[in-house]
């Protein structure tokens, strides 16, 4: 078995691990090299392999003598033979392979390449699924996508048979998606984008993994902002790498942002970091690319000259591939090797049948030479039909095998379409969605999971642009007491509910806005809170002014209303003075009768003037309906009461002092006092309460 050391070396040059500084990879040769030494004095082959295949990748990694790597992976490869471990044969036949791939000799790299994969088969099932995407990548630099994409979608398929954690699905998933956009099949590279993104999430907590695939799309939409917003997250991380092909790439993509930006000054920065890394490898793909984007750039500048200079370049890079590509013929080669091995192990089981039938007939000849000689070769004859009647069974099987995998791989395409074209459905369908929010006359803000702001339309921004910016807490610009209220509201809310919220901030206390707050914090593309609000301040304003105008209203009524009551209290006096006329007058007709017919007559009116309450009825429906009933409420507390108490009653409702009424009922003011003091007490009020307030606030 293979050590882990030779293990970890491998997975540092499979994925693109960084390369180390020039001394420290000198520090690390001489190590290696002092090693090796100890390991053939010992002779530890195990030990010695593991030196060898350290060496090679050394070399390989290094700027120093690279052509040294294939004569260590070569000396590891025979160890390893000799020992018959066949993964470790397998990452000493791949990483030849890739010798020779970086050295432009496809022939030799996919031999290498094949002989990987049929160790790898044997030990190891994840390598052997990885081994499928080293031969699709050859055929991707090539140009033959189809043929790529076949072997992605085998090295996918072996992968998903292994734990996510071992098989890494989301690199599986990214081959994909570039062999779609490179068939210019783009929604189909979205699709993979986006899954690997969200399986690399989940299996290796990295949520940008396709970012760069979608800010590519997103260039070819041209949208721009949104593509650099996608590649902010990824640059860190691919500068952290130091795999070239991963920071050509990416600065390829940043290139042709600026370019068509017209920023000199980030275009010719990434001209620089990508130049740096497209030719510190064979990356032919790249620096095709690169050559094109720099003409194209040159060509808007009006610089013809120049943009013709790379125009050429990248003419002169394509033939470079075009002669690679007449030279190796990588189907001939694939076929080839395929049927020597078929061939070879038809001949193993060739020769085990030959060797037992041979066995038999010695067997035979020696117990029954003759007797059994016609037998034998029946015998023979019906393991052949036997044989041969297996072969065609397992020929069948496969071939139905194919069909069912073909109906399979075809509804797997339909389905993957019907995904693709819903997700841009969807797609589309949130764009125009926040398209129509952040132009929207309503004012529209979006919160992160933290309270920052993220996002307000321009709406928003005229009404309050003093009070909130990008970036800024919310809590900070509704105040500590708001926002308390505001975070409780936020937990009482459910997933995708609403909830209406008032602000009113201190700053301005006479702006006012109605918020609609919505729960998306499990909304991947918002992963926050959207306020969608109303500027109510002219609404609260005019309430006021209507609440004010009502008040003055009712103001005016009550002045009016207290005016007639001051009226019927004039008019009660003028009643009273009448009658007190009356009794005088019946006094002296009493005391001198010269006429007693007459005088009968007169006092007899005189009577039915004083008993006669009908001024009195009069000014109760009057006083009753402008104090809402006074008289039946009071009469229903305290049914007891007399005229003459109620009269009382109604000179206090009427706020009438005792001088007042001593005037209006002809009497003396201490009369009228000992009358209320008289009503006080049949109105069960202690010494402490007021008669005045009581009935004031009956």
């Amino acid at each position: 078995m293979l050590t882990v050391r030779l293990l970890f070396a491998f997975l540092i040059l499979a994925f693109g691990h960084y390369a180390q500084p020039l001394s420290q990879q000198k520090q690390l040769l001489k190590k290696l090299h002092a090693q090796r030494s100890k390991s053939l004095k010992k002779n530890d082959l195990k030990d010695l392999n593991d030196v060898y295949f350290q060496l090679g990748s050394a070399f390989q990694t290094s700027s120093l003598h690279k052509d040294s790597s294939n004569y260590y992976f070569r000396q590891s490869l025979a160890i390893a033979s000799k020992m018959k471990d066949f993964r470790a044969i397998g990452l000493a036949n791949h990483q030849i392979g890739d010798y020779y791939f970086n050295n432009g000799n496809f022939d030799s790299t996919i031999h290498y390449y094949l002989k990987a994969q049929t160790n790898f088969k044997r030990v190891d099932p994840y390598l052997y699924a990885h081994s499928y995407y080293h031969i699709g990548e050859l055929y991707f630099t090539f140009e033959a996508y189809k043929s790529a994409l076949n072997y992605f979608r085998k090295s996918l398929a072996l992968k998903l048979k292994i734990p996510p954690k071992e098989s890494n699905p989301p690199f599986a998933y990214w081959c994909m998606a570039e062999a779609h956009y490179a068939l210019n099949d783009q929604d189909s590279a979205l699709y993979y984008y986006r899954l690997s993104s969200s399986v690399a999430a989940k299996t290796r907590n990295i949520p940008y993994y396709g970012n760069e695939g979608i800010a590519q799309i997103k260039i070819n939409q041209q949208q721009y902002d949104s593509a650099l917003i996608y590649l902010k997250p990824v640059q860190k991380w691919y500068f952290e790498s130091h795999v070239s092909k991963w920071i050509a790439d990416m600065g390829l993509l940043y290139m042709e942002i600026y370019s068509h930006k017209r920023n000199h000054a980030e275009f010719t920065y990434w001209r620089n970091i990508t130049k740096e890394h497209t030719f510190s490898t064979f990356l032919p793909e790249q620096r095709k690319r690169y050559y094109k984007t720099v003409s194209t750039y040159f060509n808007q500048q009006n610089q013809v000259d120049s943009a013709y200079y790379f125009l050429r370049l990248e003419n002169s890079e394509w033939n470079t591939i075009t002669s690679l590509k007449a030279k190796s013929n990588i189907d001939a080669l694939i076929e080839a090797y395929n049927n020597l091995r078929q061939h070879n192990e038809l001949l193993s089981v060739t020769t085990k049948l030959n060797r037992q039938g041979i066995e038999k007939k010695a067997a035979d000849l020696e117990n029954k030479r003759l007797a059994y000689e016609n037998r034998f070769f029946l015998v023979l004859v019906t393991t052949s039909l036997i044989v041969l009647a297996l072969l065609i069974y397992i020929t069948l099987l496969i071939y139905r095998q194919k069909q069912k995998s073909k109906q399979k791989t075809i509804l797997l395409e339909e389905a993957n379409l019907a995904i693709s074209q819903k997700i841009t459905e969807l797609s589309e369908k949130e764009l125009r969605i926040r398209e129509m929010q952040l132009k929207s006359s309503n004012l529209f803000v979006i919160l992160d999971e933290q309270f920052i702001i993220a996002e307000y339309n321009h709406s928003f921004m005229e009404t309050i642009p003093a009070l909130f910016a990008k970036g800024q807490s919310f809590e900070k610009a509704i105040g500590p007491e708001r926002f308390i209220q505001f975070n409780e509201l936020t937990l009482a809310l459910k997933p995708y509910e609403s909830q209406r919220f008032r602000c009113i901030w201190e700053q301005d206390p006479f702006l006012s806005v109605d918020f609609n707050v919505i729960n998306l914090l499990d909304d991947s593309t918002v992963k926050g809170f959207v306020l969608e609000g109303k500027n109510v301040t002219d609404e609260l304003l005019l309430q006021k002014k209507e609440t004010s105008n009502l008040v003055t209203k009712l103001d005016e009524k009550e002045q009016v209303i207290f005016q007639v009551n001051k009226e019927a209290a004039v008019s009660n006096l003028k009643l009273d003075l009448t009658r007190q006329t009356f009794h005088e007058l019946s006094i002296k007709m009493e005391n001198n009768l010269p006429k007693e017919a007459r005088m009968k007559e007169l006092k007899d009116l005189v009577q039915h003037g004083l008993q006669s309450d009908k001024y009195w009825d009069n000014f109760l429906k009057h006083f009753d309906i402008a104090h809402q009933q006074f008289f039946k409420h009071l009469q229903e507390k305290h049914p007891d009461l007399t005229i003459n108490e109620e009269k009382h009653c109604a000179f206090l409702k009427i706020k009438l002092s005792n001088k007042e009424v001593a005037a209006i009922l002809g009497v003396a003011p201490d009369t009228v006092k000992k009358a209320r003091q008289r009503l006080k007490k049949k109105l069960s009020l202690t010494t402490e309460d007021s008669l005045k307030l009581y009935i004031e606030q009956f």
